[in-house]
């Protein structure tokens, strides 16, 4: 049995396949959950939709500009009429890049994070092995947060 089956996620935050969201979206699906998507805006909205199509057809993707608190509510809304019940939520609204060459340059690792390393770290922090972590910035980051900058 996968991680992630039957649960029902929503992901908010990809902008391109190059986003976190994309990874951690795919590495969820692997596992085994179903997803629905959002867009902020018809700038990315070609992208999202061709990305979730490989998901299958019946994927939802809702508008949702994450700055206004009514959208916000209608895609819960939907998603409460469309699914029951939502497990997970994947909150990636940011595209950095800057930050990822910054990482680079000065992470211990001295390499960006790959998609798979945040792809597993999603859906370990997705699954059951993770209910009891509460409270908790889990960094994923080469371990750039230790060089204090």
């Amino acid at each position: 049995m996968s991680l992630l089956s039957g649960k029902y996620g929503v992901v908010f935050g990809v902008a391109n396949k190059r986003s976190i969201a994309w990874a951690i979206a795919q590495a969820w699906q692997q596992a085994g959950a179903k997803l629905a998507f959002t867009c902020q805006g018809e700038r990315v909205r070609e992208n999202v939709e061709e990305l979730a199509a490989t998901f299958g057809a019946d994927t939802p993707i809702l508008p949702c500009d994450v700055t206004r608190d009514d959208e916000i509510a209608r895609v819960f809304a939907a998603l409460g009429q469309q699914c029951g019940k939502l497990h997970r939520l994947l909150h990636s609204v940011a595209g950095f890049t800057q930050m990822l060459k910054h990482y680079a340059e000065h992470a211990p690792l001295r390499r960006n994070i790959t998609p798979e390393e945040l792809g597993a770290a999603g859906v370990f922090l997705a699954s059951d092995g993770a209910a009891a972590i509460t409270g908790q910035v889990l960094y994923v980051d080469g371990g750039y947060q230790i060089m204090g900058m």
